[in-house]
Parts: structure tokens; sequence; C-alpha cells
């Protein structure tokens, strides 16, 4: 028996198609997420980002929140993106595991399986000072982040 390939749906904020950026950092998330193994949806599991470089050039550690039940169990996640002064490789050159590279700029997305797919949300990027102020910025959006994570899964979760 053939297994079934695996189906993955991105889509994308109001708010993050504004992005200058928005192209690319949505052709490059997919990259990541399709060239993922299969089990590593939503995301690869720490301890195999502690081993191994991300599969993308972009996107380093991606995590949950750990601190807000709500965003966990919405599956709100933030992953970070690589900024001019990331020194995400060792001096040799070699690139560093995907749980060592971090930034103050990261892409905050959910997800959620429906019926065999894989659905990704991308909500909002903060550039620059996302860990600014113990995630100051995290923290004023959260509700609006699961309201709108709840708000898209709703829409495919109750479409007949």
């Amino acid at each position: 028996m053939t297994p079934t390939p695996l189906t993955i749906q991105f889509h994308v904020s109001d708010k993050l198609k504004n992005n200058q950026n928005y192209n690319f950092i949505l052709e490059d998330f997919e990259y990541y997420k399709v060239n993922s193994n299969d089990k590593e949806h939503p995301r690869p599991a720490n301890h195999f980002q502690q081993k191994t470089e991300s599969t993308s050039y972009y996107f380093g550690r991606d995590r949950f929140d750990t601190k807000n039940y709500q965003a966990r169990k919405e599956e709100i996640q933030h992953v970070h993106y690589r900024e001019e002064n990331s020194a995400w490789e060792y001096s040799d050159g070699s690139t560093k595991p995907q749980w060592e590279c971090t930034s103050n700029t990261y892409l905050v997305y959910s997800y959620f399986k429906h019926n065999g797919c894989n659905y990704y949300y991308l909500i909002d990027f903060i550039e620059k000072n996302a860990h600014n102020n113990e995630n100051a910025i995290y923290k004023e959006s959260i509700s609006n982040y699961l309201t709108q994570a709840k708000t898209f899964r709703l829409s495919i979760v109750n479409t007949p």
C-alpha cells in the first residue's frame, strides 16, 4: 500500500499580506515546511532541532508558546527568522543546529490538522524587536492572534 502524500495548505493574515516582504517570507516558509519530515508538523521536536540544522536558510528555532495555555491549545507557534547579524554558523562555516539559531525577529503562525491536511496560518511577522521587553509585542497581540487562529480554523473545519 502506497502512503498518502502529505497535504499542506498555507494561508496568510491580511496584516502579513501588507508586509513588503510577504511573498518571500511565505515562499521560504512553504519550502521549510514542505521539506520537513512528515512527522515534524507543526514543527520539529526540540530534541530534533537541538541536533540537526534547519531545512531553511532563513528559519531557525521553531517553538510553541510555553506560557499561554490558550495559545498552546490553538497551536500558536513562532519561528525565528534570520537577521543580517545572525550568527547561525560556527567559525568553521558549518551550520549550527536549528535550536541555536535565534534572532530578534520571528514569524507567528498557527497550525491544525483536519481531514488529513496540515493547515498553516501565518499571522504576524515581528521584525527586529520580537524579544524586547520580555516579548511585549507578542504579549500585547496574543488575544488578537488567538482570535485570528480560531476564526481561521473554524472557517475550515465548519465548511461543508
